[in-house]
């Protein structure tokens, strides 16, 4: 594994994340699922990188697809805290 390079794309597909809420400009997410899928790829379990693409689904407005993701990291780590917020955010919509 290479964690500072798994890190790398995990932070590139943060910062585009938050720059399509910021923008308003969906082409953002779509870059950023790209990174997060070039995390996975190179660690599967990344829970970061997994974590973003619900973040990132949320912001789509694909709101059971978040659920169904959360839900699945949650089973896995029950006690992540972000993952509750995830989950809550897909719920409410």
């Amino acid at each position: 594994l290479h964690p500072k390079r798994v890190d790398g794309w995990t932070d590139l597909a943060l910062a585009l994340a938050r720059r399509a809420r910021e923008s308003g400009n969906p082409d953002f997410y779509e870059e950023a699922w790209r990174a997060t899928e070039r995390a996975l790829a190179l660690d599967a379990a990344d829970l970061e990188a997994r974590k973003l693409q619900v973040w990132i689904l949320l912001g789509q407005h694909e709101f059971p697809r978040a659920v169904a993701l959360a839900e699945q990291i949650n089973r896995e780590v029950p006690d992540d805290v972000l993952t509750y917020g995830l989950l809550s955010d897909g719920y409410v919509e």
